[in-house]
This record gives C-alpha cells, structure tokens and sequence, in this order.
C-alpha cells in the first residue's frame, strides 16, 4: 500500500496544479478540486485493478502502461466534458503526459 500512496501523492503533487493552471474556468479551489478528482479516481483503478488485469493477461509492461495512460486520459476526459471544460481530452491528455514523464523522472 506503502508505494501506491507515495505514487498517487506523487501524481496529485504533479497534476492537481496543472488542472489549476489549464483549466479555463472557476475558482481555484474548484479547479484544484477537479484535478484531485479526476486523479482519485483513475489511479486506484490504474494500479490496483488494470496491473492485475495486465499480469493476468501476460500483457508486456509496454502494452499495461498504454491501456493505463488510455485509460486514465479518457476518463479524465470524460470527467472534463462533464463539466463543461473546453478541449477536455486535450487537457487530459497534455496533463498526463506530463506526469508520466515526470514519473519517468523520480522512479
């Protein structure tokens, strides 16, 4: 649980003041709030039910990491639009690609 919690405080620490910076609209504590929603609820999914479908699927390490970023950025997306935000896969996208790369970085 221990590596789960420092990776997601890792991608809130990464992402949630890029969701403030990008977002069009509302206050900063909403858009601060719609980047830790959005993260909260990919990231447990991501690690804990896709890894495990990934091993159980004996799918490469590269393949796992495509289906989870999809993943991650359509459901962002859809959270986005959802709300009303403009370009919401854009958005989605641009912010997770960052915070990959940045994991790339610190693991």
């Amino acid at each position: 649980m221990v590596p789960w919690l420092e990776a997601f405080i890792l991608t809130q620490l990464v992402e949630v003041p890029l969701y403030c910076w990008l977002l069009s609209s509302g206050t900063i504590r909403r858009r601060a709030g719609v980047g830790f929603l959005a993260t909260a609820i990919t990231h447990p999914i991501i690690w804990f039910v896709l890894h495990a479908l990934a091993r159980e699927w004996s799918l490469s390490h590269n393949l796992y990491l495509v289906m989870a970023e999809s993943y991650a950025v359509g459901v962002e997306g859809l959270l986005l639009w959802a709300l009303s935000y403009e370009k919401p896969w854009r958005l989605a996208l641009l912010i997770n690609m960052a915070s990959f790369a940045l994991g790339l970085i610190f693991i």
